[in-house]
């Protein structure tokens, strides 16, 4: 399995503070699991995975340390997808898993 991923993150209110920044990444590919950290405290994110075969979501809430974990059903494995996690408080983070090596 080969991937790339480009990251992109966004939340001025948290930019000043070092290692708060939001970040997000796949940490596993069936099913496919994302992981968020650098999020606020409590705060709910709303996750979004776009691919060729339409859009997945799932909502769920950042633990005490900003960090969440969302396992998201139906994204095929080997196609390539847009993630983006949208917190309730502003946070934001996105990635872009563009390329796909299949076994």
């Amino acid at each position: 399995m080969v991937a790339v991923v480009l990251a992109q993150t966004n939340d001025s209110s948290q930019a000043s503070k070092p290692g708060r920044r939001p970040q997000l990444s796949a940490s596993a590919q069936n099913p496919f699991t994302v992981k968020g950290t650098g999020f606020r405290k409590g705060e709910r994110v709303h996750v979004v995975v776009k691919g060729s075969g339409g859009a997945v979501a799932a909502t769920t809430r950042a633990n005490r340390q900003g960090r969440f974990r969302v396992v998201l059903k139906g994204v095929k494995g080997c196609d390539s997808v847009n993630v983006a996690a949208t917190g309730s408080m502003g946070s934001h983070a996105s990635f872009n898993l563009s390329s796909y090596v299949c076994p």
